[in-house]
This record gives structure tokens, C-alpha cells and sequence, in this order.
């Protein structure tokens, strides 16, 4: 066990744990001063690799209980046992990249050694409870989000949502996350944020950090619906690749069991760690109790003519009040 005395002299909340830190993360939502610590994070020395790794790639390695994440140019990463990350900054590296870059894949390697599972997806909060929307990079999931943020709806968050179950075990939940979105210009144009409103992630980097104003608060919600956000329908014929008609209207398709197991497993955040981290069995336990519990639903736009994130937002609205 660490003692008090020796942790880092930050608290702050990320997906309903309390991370100490080496330095304040403006991006997380502060906890406090004295609440239990579920994971650390600190400055420390990291090897450039791990001689036991059962998975080595350009960007990481991982073995049972541990992953190794290198960012060129910017920092190592060392994720152990779902409890610490250790941080060895390049030397001259922005910390504003570095706290960026720990946000996304090893914290992924923390929540996957912890048991969580983690999608690719955003999360505001509704009436009804929690509604993700996932989707392939560049599918509005983000953009979205945003644009009901501005109508009004908090954001749980932003690009990874965390997934567990409460103490029941009967309801599936999602924690909140930073409170930034990570914005592509055409998202920004989209949503009208003026460039003085944002703030640069990182050296060559397009997106753009943009503050999530209406968070959450600390408390998981329950997951109610998750929306596939995928493409055009009747853009591979006049019938569309799944068969449906291209009507220039928007599809809502419920997923059936299997798929949506087949969904969740693609969407999984940095799925690609299983195999090394040796989680594989619990993932996919995890993926099985999400898909009993959590309906799918793909939402295909309309192919031949534009929408608006208003007319996207309005559908999705109207089906989840359905």
C-alpha cells in the first residue's frame, strides 16, 4: 500500500475513480483533498520497453498487468495493475501534450487492467439516463455531443466512455470523463466555436481542445442507449448496403444480440491491447452483460442530400423518446 505522506498532491475524479496527480489537470474535475485513492499518477523513470512483453509494437508493449505506451517526441507511459501510471516527459515536451496523450491510451490500459470497459464514444446525459454515441473516427460522435450540449444537455463524456456495472449488477454504467472534447476543424466550422475559444492539444495536432461547460458532476449514470452513428444508407445502391431504401430519410436500425456483441468488441477503446494485457476473457464477459442490458441502435444518415446537426440531433431525440 503507498501511505498519504507519499502520494502526489493533486486529487482530481476521472472516470469515477480518485486520481492523485504530480500536477494540476485543469482538464479533470478536481476531488477532494482527502479522498481515498483508487489509482496514482507521478513523474518516474520508464524503460524504453518491457523484456516480458507479450505483445511489442511501434507504439506499445503490453504483458499481463502492464503497459508500456510511447509517444514519439513527447513521453513514456507505464500503466501497472490498474493502480499507477508512471510519466517520463521528453525532455522539452509540452505538458499540455503530455497530460493529453495520458488521457487517451494509457488511461484506456488502466480502465482495461481495472475491468472496465471502455468504447469509443460520447456521452451526454438525458432525462432517461445516459446515451452514447459510437462510431468510427470522423462519424459526428463528438459533434454531436457538443451540439445537444448547446441545446441544453450535459456531457458524461467525451471520445472514451467508461462502462461498468453498479453494485447490484443489474444496470449498466458510465462515469464521467474529461471535460474537453477534441474537436476536428469541420467539427468546429459545424458548430460555430470561433478558434479564441479553443486551445492546441499538441505540435501538429488538428483537433482542438474545446471545454465541456455542462458536465455531468461526479455520479456514474445508467447507459440506457448506445446510437452506432455509421454511414449514408443507399450509398452503395438504390437500395443501400443493407438492403433498406435510400429515401433521403435517416434509419434506425435496433441491433439484434450478436451484432451488437460484434459492435462493442470493435468499439472497444484500444481494443487492440487485449491480447498483450491478457484481459481478453473479461472483455468479452464485459461486452456480453453491455449487450443484454443496453440496446444498440445504428443510425444510418440520409445519402443524396445534406443534414444538419439539428435535424441529426432532432431524430435521435425523437427515437430515444420512442
Amino acid at each position: 500500500s503507498t501511505s498519504a505522506s507519499s502520494l502526489p498532491p493533486f486529487r482530481h475524479r476521472l472516470y469515477g475513480l480518485t486520481v492523485a496527480t504530480w500536477t494540476s489537470f485543469p482538464e479533470l474535475e478536481p476531488a477532494a483533498p482527502d479522498a481515498p485513492v483508487d489509482a496514482v499518477i507521478r513523474i518516474g523513470d520508464v524503460a524504453e520497453q518491457l523484456a516480458d512483453a507479450r505483445v511489442t509494437t511501434r507504439a506499445y508493449d503490453a504483458a499481463p498487468g502492464r503497459l508500456l505506451v510511447r509517444v514519439r517526441g513527447t513521453a513514456r507511459f507505464l500503466a501497472t495493475t490498474g493502480r499507477e501510471i508512471l510519466v517520463q516527459p521528453t525532455a522539452g515536451a509540452d505538458e499540455a501534450a503530455v497530460r493529453m496523450y495520458l488521457l487517451c491510451s494509457p488511461v484506456a490500459g488502466l480502465l482495461h487492467q481495472r475491468g472496465v470497459l471502455p468504447l469509443h464514444a460520447s456521452v451526454v446525459a438525458t432525462p432517461r439516463g445516459a446515451v452514447a454515441f459510437a462510431g468510427r473516427s470522423g462519424s459526428g460522435k463528438s459533434t454531436l455531443a457538443a451540439f445537444l450540449q448547446g441545446r441544453g444537455f450535459s456531457v458524461v463524456a467525451d471520445d472514451v466512455a467508461a462502462i461498468t456495472f453498479d453494485a447490484a449488477g443489474r444496470h449498466a454504467v458510465v462515469a464521467p470523463g474529461p471535460r474537453e472534447f477534441k474537436l476536428a476543424p469541420d467539427a468546429l466550422a459545424a458548430l460555430g466555436v470561433a478558434p479564441e475559444h479553443t486551445r492546441q492539444l499538441g505540435a501538429g495536432l488538428t483537433k482542438r481542445g474545446v471545454p465541456i461547460t455542462r458536465g455531468a458532476g461526479e455520479a456514474a449514470l445508467p447507459l440506457v442507449r448506445i446510437y452506432v452513428l455509421a454511414a449514408a444508407h443507399g450509398a452503395h445502391g438504390p437500395h443501400g448496403a443493407d438492403g433498406a431504401p435510400g429515401a433521403g430519410e435517416f434509419a434506425f436500425e435496433a441491433l439484434a444480440g450478436a451484432e451488437r456483441c460484434g459492435w462493442l468488441i470493435q468499439d472497444t477503446y484500444r481494443v487492440q491491447y487485449l491480447p498483450g494485457l491478457g484481459v481478453q476473457h473479461a472483455h468479452l464477459r464485459a461486452v456480453a452483460r453491455v449487450a443484454e442490458h443496453v440496446p444498440l441502435v445504428r443510425v444510418r444518415r440520409p445519402a443524396g442530400r445534406e443534414f444538419h446537426l439539428e435535424e441529426l440531433a432532432d431524430r435521435v431525440l425523437a427515437d430515444l423518446a420512442r
